[in-house]
């Protein structure tokens, strides 16, 4: 009996030492495993990386954090941050499915010639993963650690992020500043010389025409000049400066302390070309697109202020408005709601007009040395400030948007009506102002639908 309790005894602690060493113990060692990759890599504090090695095709890419955590790009360029956060993210969101095998299974699984090679290095240590050949499904990729010396299965999508090149590491802006520090920008160009500069909380221009530049349009601009992003980089040559086509932007800060100055050449329109951009002694010049020249050579009146009205909608309580015609619209905002000639009307129709002028713009503005010609069509508008008019009058300016290139040239029909554009003047300008046809149909159409209430 006491044989036959050992005897059973024994095979059930064989059967359960068996599942351990045969079953648990290597499931546990691979879960933990798994989770040493992971946090190596996966899961690394971003912080702590000081370096990062990017290897493929042979080629290697150093991205280092100086003591004042700026992130330099072989040793000379500022890094693109956004492409370093793609880099952290695809780290972060990489998944190790299993383990494969160990260092010594590295050629069947195709790391004789790795995809890449990423080095994440801190102060204290260094791992170093290599990327392998597909698995035979294609769902994966092998990955090899070389600290822990294991292959692992990982997504596939994680071989391509992070093949990351010296073009796609570095910062492509070229203007590096903050549009809120500048405060002057000058545009030197064929057409002619554009000066702009910050007065108070807006901006004022002084060349080619003393003028009130429009906020929003100078903004943009700012936007544009600095996000504007390199499609590559070319070796620099004094056989460019030749090019016929030329224009010098300077950018000064608040204090009018320069801040940058940039030689600009239309090197050619197709798609290998287009305009490149040179900073005095670089050795390289930025190619960008010549979308980007085309918007520096736009019409100077392009980024003045071209509201005809200096109002908000909410400000506007009185609008006077004599038609070609001759006949004469009073829209009145009184303590029952708004009254057009002194009938009650709806509100929601009466603000469509009321938002429409507050935000009428003119197609271009130009130099107020023009004969002002006979008012066709007047607009007045009344706030707690006082009343400002505009005059549209029959002075034909259909050449002036044909040459500049903006709105329906002259005799083009829009929605099958012909569309011409007139001479403006106004309380609120300080030059003349291009105003489309339509502006006046609309008008028109707008207190029509306040009569059909």
């Amino acid at each position: 009996m006491r044989y036959r309790t050992t005897l059973a005894l024994f095979v059930v602690a064989a059967l359960v030492g068996g599942f351990y060493f045969l079953h648990l113990k290597p499931s546990m060692l691979e879960k933990r495993a798994l989770e040493d990759f992971e946090k190596r890599f996966f899961r690394v504090n971003q912080d702590d990386v000081r370096l990062i090695r990017i290897g493929f095709d042979g080629g290697n890419t150093d991205v280092a954090r100086s003591e004042k955590d700026v992130w330099i790009v072989g040793g000379r360029y500022m890094a693109d941050m956004a492409s370093i956060q793609r880099f952290f993210e695809a780290l972060s969101t990489g998944r190790a499915l299993k383990v494969v095998g160990g260092q010594a299974d590295k050629d069947k699984f195709g790391f004789g010639k790795p995809l890449a090679t990423v080095t994440l290095g801190s102060k204290t240590k260094s791992d170093r993963l290599e990327i392998g050949g597909e698995n035979p499904a294609k769902t994966g990729n092998y990955a090899y650690a070389e600290s822990i010396g294991k292959i692992f299965l990982v997504n596939s999508s994680l071989a391509k992020e992070l093949r990351l090149g010296l073009f796609e590491l570095r910062e492509k802006r070229f203007f590096l500043h903050d549009p809120k520090s500048i405060g002057r920008v000058v545009i030197r160009r064929e057409g002619g010389l554009v000066d702009i500069s910050r007065d108070g909380d807006g901006w004022i221009m002084a060349s080619p025409l003393k003028a009130r530049a429009g906020d929003a349009e100078v903004e943009n601009l700012l936007d544009t000049l600095t996000s504007q992003r390199a499609e590559g980089f070319v070796e620099w040559s004094r056989e460019y400066e030749s090019l016929p086509r030329r224009m010098v932007v300077e950018l000064y800060d608040r204090n009018m302390g320069r801040l940058d100055l940039a030689d600009m050449f239309f090197w050619g329109s197709e798609w290998y070309k287009g305009i490149l951009v040179h900073r005095g002694g670089s050795s390289e010049a930025a190619r960008m697109r010549r979308e980007f020249w085309n918007m520096l050579e736009a019409d100077a009146s392009s980024y003045m202020r071209r509201s005809l009205f200096i109002a908000e909608s909410d400000e506007i309580t009185r609008i006077k408005i004599v038609r070609i015609d001759g006949k004469t619209n009073i829209l009145e905002k009184a303590s029952s709601g708004w009254r057009l000639d002194g009938a009650a009307v709806k509100d929601r129709k009466a603000v469509e007009l009321v938002e429409m002028l507050a935000s009428w713009q003119a197609k271009k503005l130009i130099n107020d040395n023009r004969l002002p010609g006979k008012a066709q069509f007047s607009v007045e508008i009344t706030t707690a400030r006082g009343a400002s008019r505009v005059d549209i009058t029959n002075f034909n300016m259909d050449h002036e948007v044909s040459s500049g290139g903006l709105g329906l040239p002259s005799g083009e029909k829009g929605e099958g009506r012909k569309v011409d554009f007139f001479l403006a003047v106004g309380s609120d300008l300080r030059q003349g102002a291009v105003v489309s046809s339509l502006d006046m149909e609309t008008i028109a159409k707008l207190l029509e639908g306040l009569k059909g209430e």
